[in-house]
């Protein structure tokens, strides 16, 4: 009884009937991508599984971040990822409100409100993410438009990014957190029409 040859899953090569067939998860592989498949696990096991850098310990703890001499290199990019777009998030609101320039200034106590709401993390996340993208598209239209313009200077990117909505709960959270922190005041009329208009 003769059996139909199998195929590797991953290159499409036949497997001869003298060749050995691997399963690898649910695929079945010839023994160069069985073996290729491996490595490339074990490498992301290993990246996985890798300490983070005394860089990146240091930069967490400038956050204030305790507990993180067990970060992962991954747990701990991802958790500086997040802290810095929520403090991001917070000196675009005070630039916006009061037209105040936070860089230096401790925010840690906004940082770690909003990060330990793991649902207004990912908000904001989202927002931050949303802005980045709009202003680099706005940034791309503006480069088209002035190709042929020797004068021309490319804007800065944060000069080009949409102003955050006063309106969203988890601005109006953290426009509080930094006055309690005593970084701004209670909008005044102007500001709230301005607010109110846009």
């Amino acid at each position: 009884m003769n059996l139909p040859e199998e195929h590797c899953e991953n290159c499409g090569k036949a497997i001869s009937r003298r060749a050995r067939a691997n399963v690898f998860g649910e695929r079945v592989l010839c023994t160069p991508c069985y073996n290729k498949a491996k490595n490339e696990l074990a490498r992301r096991e290993e990246r996985d599984n890798r300490p983070a850098t005394s860089g990146q310990l240091k930069f967490l703890k400038d956050l204030g971040f305790s507990s993180v001499d067990n970060f992962t290199f991954d747990q701990a990019s991802s958790t500086l990822d997040h802290a810095q777009q929520i403090r991001y998030f917070a000196f675009k609101i005070a630039r916006q409100e009061w037209g105040l320039d936070l860089t230096g200034s401790d925010l840690r106590p906004i940082v770690h409100v909003a990060f330990n709401d793991s649902a207004m993390r990912d908000r904001i996340y989202n927002t931050m993410q949303q802005v980045h993208d709009a202003a680099y598209e706005r940034q791309s239209q503006m480069d088209a438009a002035n190709i042929n313009n020797a004068h021309y200077e490319q804007p800065f990117i944060g000069d080009v990014e949409p102003p955050l909505n006063p309106r969203d709960p988890d601005y109006i959270k953290v426009r509080a957190g930094l006055i309690a922190l005593g970084f701004g005041r209670k909008p005044g009329i102007i500001t709230r029409l301005a607010n109110l208009l846009r």
